[in-house]
């Protein structure tokens, strides 16, 4: 049971400290091909934050999909206003 749980564990972390870092922790038996596919991911990510033109693209991006998600999600019933409004029409 014990090795089924530690097989579920992550191969890496990344954690974000409060002073701004990045700090990167990797299980002790990663293989090579893991290690190496950590190294290139957080390269990668490093990148993308020190580019200001993309972190000001991705913030537009998400504040546009964020307007959009807030719109209200209504549904037309059909027929479903005339039976209650009092107006005498039925459907």
């Amino acid at each position: 049971m014990i090795k089924e749980l530690l097989d579920t564990l992550p191969v890496a972390a990344l954690f974000f400290e409060k002073d701004g870092g990045m700090n990167l922790v990797v299980d002790d038996e990663a293989d090579a091909e893991e290690l190496k596919s950590i190294s290139t991911i957080t390269s990668f990510f490093q990148y993308t934050l020190s580019r200001p033109d993309w972190i000001s693209d991705f913030a537009k991006q998400t504040a546009s999909t964020e307007k959009i998600r807030s719109k209200p999600r209504l549904r037309i019933i059909q027929g479903g206003l005339s039976k209650h409004s009092g107006s005498g029409h039925s459907t």
